[in-house]
């Protein structure tokens, strides 16, 4: 869907994909239209900085100083005429400015799961400066700002000119851009695993946005959210009387708030209250939703028990 939206901007050929090696096959398949050249492996987990920074400088060696739009690819956008009209807006201010734009999402409600950015004054035409960034706040202070017109979700969106972003890593994370300039420079795989691997670990918020003037902050009006979890997810489905979720083979019977989403499967509930049960057809997951947090210990079990072609 990511891919899709990015069509509606400019050709295949200037659309790149990034993505750790595991996921390279799948990119393929899933996203044909995109040359096998225009996708990118990241390696090694690394934060969104080096990743950012790699794939910029690639950009920038291959087809010149433009302006790039930075698009995660766990976004669901509900209104997609209106989010091309937004990003067509800040290419044509990037064309014009050095500076970053960021989209900043109208908050809806009271949400911890996501950073924050302060706007200040009006620049012109719907575009502000930015006073402050904020990290995943408790609920009492996400509470405040969703009440207060100066604070909006931060996207992850952001435009700029590939040099524009290039000298902040130079200035913000000088070893960052050395060894992304690197990469960009190497025609050896190997090479670059071994430069990527060495970078330090670490977000392009906290190294680089949070630490400049350059940012100005565009609204985004077009229906917006992070679906990088379950709890995320059950916002895109409809819920029963009862506060169900359920795919249309499965039966939950005498429950209440569960969700259940089955692939290749059909999973019947009875019974239970609260439960998230995500069916894959190989592997089953049942876990209560006040504990969902610890569904990040999984994969640490999984190879201690030596089972890692499950991850």
């Amino acid at each position: 869907m990511t891919v899709s939206r990015a069509l509606k901007i400019t050709d295949a050929n200037n659309v790149f994909v990034l993505t750790q090696k595991s996921y390279i096959d799948q990119v393929k398949e899933k996203c044909s239209v995109i040359s096998a050249y225009n996708i990118f492996c990241e390696p090694q987990k690394k934060n969104t900085g080096p990743a950012i920074a790699t794939a910029l400088m690639k950009i920038q060696k291959r087809v010149g100083d433009v302006v790039t739009v930075v698009m995660p690819s766990d976004h669901y956008i509900f209104d997609e005429k209106s989010f091309v009209s937004t990003i067509s807006e800040a290419v044509s201010y990037c064309q014009e400015h050095n500076e970053i734009v960021t989209i900043g999402i109208p908050p809806v409600r009271p949400d911890t799961s996501f950073g924050y950015i302060r706007c200040a004054e009006e620049i012109s035409g719907g575009f502000y400066k930015t006073s402050r960034f904020v990290e995943k706040p408790d609920l009492e202070m996400a509470k405040c700002f969703s009440e207060d017109k100066t604070y909006f979700w931060n996207s992850g969106i952001f435009v700029c000119k590939a040099s524009a972003m290039s000298d902040l890593f130079l200035v913000h994370l000088p070893e960052v851009f050395d060894k992304a300039r690197a990469i960009a420079n190497t025609g050896d795989i190997e090479e670059e695993h071994r430069i990527y691997e060495s970078m330090p670990s670490i977000s392009i918020d906290y190294g680089v946005l949070e630490k400049t003037d350059k940012i100005v902050l565009l609204k985004g009006c077009f229906g917006w959210d992070d679906i990088g979890s379950w709890p995320a997810m059950e916002r895109l489905y409809n819920k029963d009387f009862a506060g169900n979720i359920c795919s249309k083979d499965d039966i939950i019977l005498n429950s209440s708030n569960c969700t259940v989403i089955s692939r290749n499967a059909r999973t019947f509930v009875v019974g239970a209250e609260n439960i998230l049960v995500i069916n894959t057809g190989d592997i089953t997951l049942i876990c209560q939703k006040d504990h969902i947090d610890q569904l990040s210990e999984i994969p640490n079990l999984i190879s201690e028990k030596d089972l890692n072609m499950l991850l």
